[in-house]
């Protein structure tokens, strides 16, 4: 019974490690093989600055894919020490060499804390960058009735922030 019992564990165990190397972790480097290249861009990044924008010109030692400010193969990653993260961005200001390559451009992009930044980017077409969209302007109106007859009616621009009204700006009422 010992035997059974430890040839059972032996495989496992065997199965386990043939399995999980399959599986990328996230942050893991396999998360960005589509990039390959990447360079550190020095930031003298402290906690107090957390959501301080940055905005910086980036020189390219390889070629660059990228047809405009939505499509490009830019991509800046954050390194806590712990994991590698995507971090949303933007580019502009690009010094074209060809026909969809750069050798520069700025990117902006959030101070996340202390920690090591980078710029990563292909040589080929790459799937455009999917970020959430934080702002949403609607056409809003509010109506309040406090005493019967005597209504307040306002219409206006209601402007959100990742769920929460941060701003309204009336148009009439």
């Amino acid at each position: 019974m010992n035997g059974k019992l430890t040839e059972k564990a032996a495989l496992t165990l065997t199965f386990f490690a043939l399995i999980l190397p399959a599986f990328s972790m996230p942050g893991s480097a396999d998360e960005f093989n589509e990039f390959p290249f990447h360079q550190e861009i020095s930031i003298p990044a402290s906690d107090d600055m957390l959501c301080q924008p940055v905005d910086m010109s980036v020189h390219f030692s390889h070629p660059c894919w990228a047809e405009n400010e939505k499509r490009n193969s830019i991509r800046v990653v954050y390194d806590d020490g712990s994991e590698k993260r995507e971090i949303e961005s933007q580019v502009y200001n690009f010094h074209y060499t060809g026909n969809s390559y750069i050798d520069s451009c700025n990117v902006v992009f959030l101070i996340q804390g202390k920690g090591k930044y980078y710029v990563y980017y292909s040589d080929r077409e790459t799937e455009a960058a999917q970020y959430t969209d934080h702002v949403k302007v609607s056409d809003d109106s509010y109506l309040y009735e406090p005493i019967p007859g005597y209504r307040i009616s306002l219409n206006y621009y209601r402007i959100e922030q990742d769920g929460y009204s941060i701003y309204g700006i009336g148009q009439e009422g």
